[in-house]
């Protein structure tokens, strides 16, 4: 996936969108109280793949689990820590059941990348201690978002 990195920062981005027109090759969901912060994700995530996008942590496990049941999980979950509803810690806990309970090994678990303004080392260790896979800083960058998914999907 790194030369997806380097193709989608370059100008000729739109090239690429094309060549990869109704191609899906991963599957997001965005958990984001912030309007504009779910589309700014939505917007660099185009390239890669489908997204959903909801406003609060109840509408976001509904999504995850009704996604379950079509038989089209998701690859990867934007978690916001200010979520609206249920909280992060609640929201994140409750993904880790459901894919306990499908009793889902460790490689078929989706990957969780926790989005936030908070950037304090206490944060950020409670999200990884919580199941997150990585912690991104808002404003998110969109060069470093895709360097930081391109990690998590070898």
């Amino acid at each position: 996936m790194d030369h997806l990195v380097e193709l989608f920062a370059n100008p000729a981005a739109k090239a690429v969108e094309n060549a990869f027109a109704g191609t899906v090759m991963m599957r997001m969901l965005i958990i984001d109280a912030d309007l504009v912060s779910r589309k700014k994700i939505q917007r660099i995530f185009k390239h890669l793949g489908d997204s959903v996008a909801v406003s609060d942590g109840e509408a976001g496990l509904e999504s995850f689990r009704q996604a379950w049941q079509r038989d089209e999980p998701f690859d990867l979950i934007c978690l916001d820590v200010n979520v609206s509803g249920l909280a992060w810690q609640d929201s994140l806990a409750a993904i880790r059941q459901m894919e306990d309970d499908m009793e889902l090994g460790s490689l078929a678990r989706v990957k969780v990348v926790m989005v936030s303004s908070l950037s304090d080392p206490a944060s950020v260790a409670e999200a990884k201690a919580a199941g997150c896979d990585d912690y991104i800083v808002k404003p998110i960058n969109p060069q470093a978002f895709l360097e930081r998914i391109d990690r998590l999907f070898p």
